[in-house]
């Protein structure tokens, strides 16, 4: 049975994405557990070390100075970049099951995007309520832009897994996969148990019958002359 091209085309986007969902919110959690006060540690070391700031630079570093501040921005910023750093390894093990043709990698590419929906959800909420607000007028339209582009991506590749990826094609090729793998461990389970088991034949030395065998009788007549 030949591979359904999808079973590629989403193993491949879910590797991606995995690694790069996981690289951005390892950062993410990263900036929320240093908190406003290590994010200002981190730029003076940067412009102490000579590697000067450009405006926009600092423009955006004091927004997130300013955004995590704020209690419940950096709290719900940690919770959710850790859930998304756990998700995006169920990610990467869904992309590469699909490659491997394993059945149970729709099973994970479902529960990421049961996540994902919901996740990216809460991120505009915060990025919205807390992070527009401090960004000055020029920059807050690119951001509200980058950020419009981003949710897309998040929700159209969950919304796309969960409608395109577990088709009847892509279910039937696991399905035979899956039998075929069960086939061959039964197969080469009844062989080894086969080379295992001792046959039929003469019983040795040690617990042969040990009783000489009986005499031969002379068919020969007695003598009985005087």
């Amino acid at each position: 049975m030949q591979r359904p091209t999808r079973i590629v085309v989403f193993g491949v986007l879910c590797l991606i994405m995995g690694a790069l969902s996981g690289i951005k919110n390892t950062m993410e959690a990263g900036l929320a557990m240093v908190g406003a006060d290590g994010l200002e540690q981190m730029v003076g070391m940067m412009e102490g070390m000579g590697q000067p700031l450009s405006a926009s630079q600092r423009a955006d570093f004091d927004v997130q100075i300013k955004a995590h501040r704020k209690p419940v921005y950096r709290v719900g910023q940690a919770i959710e970049s850790l859930g998304s750093i756990i998700m995006a390894m169920v990610l990467i093990a869904a992309g590469l099951g699909l490659l491997r043709g394993r059945a149970w990698s729709l099973k994970l590419a479902r529960w990421w995007a049961f996540y994902a929906l919901p996740a990216a959800a809460v991120s505009v909420i915060l990025s919205v309520r807390y992070v527009l607000p401090e960004m000055p007028e020029a920059s807050a339209a690119g951001g509200m832009i980058n950020g419009a582009f981003m949710l897309i991506m998040l929700w159209v590749f969950p919304v796309l897994l969960l409608k395109q990826l577990p088709s009847k094609p892509v279910k039937d090729y696991l399905a035979a996969l899956e039998a075929h793998r069960a086939g061959t461990s039964a197969i080469v389970g009844t062989q080894s148990i086969a080379h295992t088991t001792p046959s039929a034949g003469p019983l040795p030395p040690s617990i042969a019958p040990t009783n000489p065998p009986p005499t031969p009788t002379s068919s020969q007549p007695a003598d009985t002359t005087w």
